[in-house]
């Protein structure tokens, strides 16, 4: 069963990591298009 949790621990925080990464990278994006736009 601990295992069962970890493994599930682990895809969770894959997944927070992946998401946190994908939105800080939405945020430079935009950020930079408005620096080179303004």
């Amino acid at each position: 069963m601990f295992d069962e949790f970890r493994d599930s621990f682990q895809d969770l925080a894959a997944l927070a990591a992946l998401t946190l990464f994908g939105t800080t990278m939405l945020l430079w994006s935009s950020a930079i298009a408005e620096l080179l736009t303004a």
